[in-house]
């Protein structure tokens, strides 16, 4: 109903604020192929979303803006070709992880912990994966799983904010 009612008159540009929130899967894909016709067509969409499945199905260039700071306008591939530098390791062991520690290798990025699962941003090379797991080796840790992949657009996104939030802080804080 809301892109109906958006699409009234034949619009150029539509603005759609999470147009795809609380649309059955079926639902999200019809009104992703409408927003993809819509634009094959010459029509603009401006959409805000809460998730990425919305982005990645439709949009050629994302705006990252953070407390009114603009930090990104690029086109998706672009943007996520910028940050293949990095390779995100998932991780899960018994008992927690010293992320501080580990934060520190000079191949490491930073860690991000999800229950008993962390995600470990590594330089995008295979011995920085080999280099990871001589350090769980070496300070005894137990692998459980081990996971790893290529940057995603959640993850340059996270990238992104996490940035933005390291530059705010003040340089003693860093």
């Amino acid at each position: 109903l809301r892109l109906a009612c958006a699409g009234i008159g034949s619009p150029r540009v539509l603005l759609l604020e999470n147009a795809d929130r609380d649309l059955s899967l079926p639902k999200r894909r019809l009104l992703y192929r409408m927003l993809r016709d819509h634009r094959s067509r010459g029509g603009i969409a401006v959409i805000t979303a809460d998730g990425f499945d919305a982005i990645e199905a439709v949009c050629d260039v994302l705006v990252v803006i953070w407390r009114g700071r603009l930090l990104a306008c690029e086109k998706l591939e672009n943007l996520i070709l910028s940050q293949q530098q990095w390779m995100r390791v998932e991780v899960v062991i018994d008992g927690d992880l010293d992320t501080d520690k580990v934060g520190e290798l000079d191949f490491v990025s930073h860690v991000v912990r999800h229950g008993d699962r962390y995600d470990v941003f590594v330089e995008n090379r295979f011995t920085a994966a080999h280099q990871l797991l001589g350090f769980f080796e070496k300070n005894a840790i137990a692998l459980r799983d081990l996971h790893t992949y290529r940057s995603t657009l959640r993850d340059v996104v996270t990238e992104l904010f996490l940035n933005a939030e390291m530059n705010a802080l003040p340089e003693d804080e860093r």
